[in-house]
């Protein structure tokens, strides 16, 4: 319980920036609707002027944004983005900060086993990611109960939330994975970050040409892309169970990794 405690208390300042930055990328974004909702101005004639590939990405001919719930879904991209890099870089850091901050032997001469050590780690992270999820559910239905005029969305934004969920696990659990074999919290956060950019940049790539579709099994902002999720066939089980199966693996070497890896102290 110390372990867990004290790796609240580590990420708590990063945990708040992080937050902070989210409830401002909503605020923003609820903000620029109700600036186009009230400009007189057709929001769908409005961005069919982007280019034909930023249209394909953010879903514009597939979806209504002038109604608040397209508008959302189609800025649920950012939302997940940072949620995903946050989780990310926890994971890759979590593991191995207290060889980054020469302090490894402090905490591995006590008499707890590596495995509870690792435990603790990742249950401080879990936490934290539950806890950037839910600043991203209220400030998301805070902010929209502002602007919204027709029905509530609570409904849709809990089921958003729930596939954040997911993929924030997934991220952080990949970022524990590659911080417990890499030798420096550094060379972690760089890999993991750059595996989930290369995901997300993927997903980008099969919104605009469906003839790289095939593809979708590697990049995990295909499982829950938002249009899908609310305006399509939803939460498709094939894509839960392979994101909980590969989840699992990087789970099993992360715990393999940690318990194995020479602590530099």
């Amino acid at each position: 319980m110390n372990i867990f405690l004290r790796e609240l208390k580590a990420n708590m300042k990063s945990l708040i920036i992080w937050s902070l930055a989210q409830i401002f990328v909503i605020f923003s974004g609820m903000v620029k609707y109700e600036g186009y909702a009230t400009s007189g101005v057709s929001m769908n004639e409005l961005f069919k002027d982007l280019p034909k590939g930023f249209q394909a990405i953010l879903g514009i001919g597939e979806i209504d944004i002038s109604k608040i719930e397209g508008y959302y879904s189609l800025f649920f991209l950012f939302f997940i983005l940072l949620a995903t890099i946050h989780a990310g870089m926890l994971g890759a850091v979590i593991v191995n900060k207290e060889e980054r901050d020469h302090s490894a032997d402090f905490l591995f001469s006590r008499p707890v086993s590596r495995r509870k050590i690792i435990t603790a780690k990742l249950l401080a992270g879990l936490f934290n990611v539950f806890v950037f999820n839910m600043v991203t559910l209220f400030s998301s239905l805070y902010f929209i109960s502002i602007y919204n005029k027709g029905n509530p969305l609570t409904k849709m934004v809990l089921y958003l939330m729930t596939a954040l969920f997911i993929v924030q696990v997934f991220f952080l659990f990949l970022g524990s994975a590659i911080g417990s074999i890499m030798k420096t919290a550094k060379k972690a956060t760089s890999i993991t970050t750059a595996i989930l950019l290369g995901a997300f940049f993927l997903s980008l790539g099969i919104g605009i040409d469906s003839r790289i579709e095939f593809l979708k099994f590697l990049t995990p902002f295909q499982y829950f892309d938002a249009k899908q999720l609310v305006f399509g066939k939803g939460l498709e089980p094939g894509y839960i169970i392979l994101s909980v199966a590969l989840t699992a693996v990087f789970l099993f070497v992360t715990y393999t990794g940690f318990e194995k890896r020479d602590l530099a102290t």
